[in-house]
Parts: structure tokens; sequence; C-alpha cells
């Protein structure tokens, strides 16, 4: 997570990332929500099916995971943008994309894609 945030407020990243994929009680939903936006762009995939882009209220497609993420993957996609991709169970792998700006860490997009 460190590498991937680039020396961007890694301990926030940290902070907010394990609110969102470990927690599951008030405290972790409203750290969740004060990182995420009013709406946010969902992508959805399944094998066969067109993809489908939405956009969404951020809080509720931010419900955090409770610890139900598995082969979790961090990666840097640009210098200020962060990916997280885990598999939900055996068909399917979620993932949620996050950017710096001025005020910290954002959540900016959620997927999935499912056979």
């Amino acid at each position: 997570i460190e590498r991937a945030a680039a020396g961007r407020d890694a301990p926030q990243l940290l902070a907010v990332l394990r609110a969102y994929l470990c927690g599951d009680d008030a405290v972790a939903r409203a750290q969740v929500a004060r990182h995420a936006p009013r709406r946010i762009l969902q992508v959805s995939e399944g094998t066969g099916e067109p993809t489908e882009r939405r956009r969404v209220p951020g809080v509720a497609a931010l419900e955090p995971r409770a610890g139900r993420v598995f082969g979790l993957e961090v990666r840097a996609v640009s210098r200020s943008r962060v990916a997280v991709q885990w598999q939900a169970d055996e068909a399917c792998v979620q993932g949620v994309d996050l950017a710096h700006r001025a005020a910290g860490w954002t959540f900016v997009r959620v997927g999935s894609a499912c056979d």
C-alpha cells in the first residue's frame, strides 16, 4: 500500500482501506463515508454480458467488506490513483479505485466482474 501510494498520505490510504476491507461496524462505515463521493462510478461485467457503467450513491456502493476479501492486490494506476482488487468468491473479482486529491484519498470507482 505504501508503494502504491507513492508518498501521498500512505497512512491515510492504509486506514481507509483497512476500514473498507476489514471493518464491519459504525466506525468503519463512518470512515469510509468520509472518503466516499456523493455518487460513484460502478462498473459491472459478466461473462457474455455487456459492461454496465452507472453512477450510484457512494456510501451505498461502499459498504465495508468485513474481511470477506481473498487474494488482495493493490497497485498504482498512476501517481495519484490506486486500484485494489480481490476475489469475493470463486466466480467474482471485485475492486475499487481511489484517487489522491487535495483533501486526501477518495474512492472514485467500484467494480465487479463475474463468470
